[in-house]
C-alpha cells in the first residue's frame, strides 16, 4: 500500500504491459486530491514509467498513458526526454522550471 496507495481510492490502480507473461512495460500513479475553485478534483502523479527497449515506439507508452489519463482529473509528472514525446502527444503543459527546497538535517 505504500507509494502507490492503493488504499486511496477504489479504481485507482498502476498498470503493467504482459506479452506472453512477460511484463513488457509499467506505469505507476500516486494518487492525490487537489482542490480547485472549492471543488475535489483527483489527481494523480504518473512515476515509474517504462517500457522494455525491445517495445519502444510501437505505441505500448501511448496505450499506457491514454488508460491513465482516463480516471485522473489532474496529471503530474516528471519524466525524461522518451516520455515527453508520449505526453505532448496529449497536449500536455510542458514546465521545466521549478524549485528546489533544501533542509538540512542533522
Amino acid at each position: 500500500e505504500g507509494l502507490y496507495r492503493l488504499n486511496f481510492k477504489k479504481k485507482i490502480f498502476s498498470y503493467i504491459l504482459l506479452k506472453e507473461k512477460e511484463i513488457i512495460g509499467h506505469a505507476g500513479k500516486i494518487p492525490f486530491d487537489i482542490n480547485i475553485d472549492n471543488k475535489k478534483v483527483l489527481g494523480s502523479w504518473f512515476v515509474d514509467f517504462s517500457i522494455l527497449k525491445d517495445y519502444q515506439n510501437k505505441k505500448y507508452g501511448t496505450l499506457l498513458v491514454e488508460k491513465w489519463m482516463k480516471n485522473v482529473g489532474i496529471g503530474v509528472t516528471f519524466c525524461n526526454d522518451l516520455s515527453l514525446r508520449v505526453f505532448k502527444k496529449f497536449k500536455w503543459k510542458v514546465l521545466n522550471y521549478f524549485y528546489v527546497f533544501v533542509i538540512p538535517l542533522k
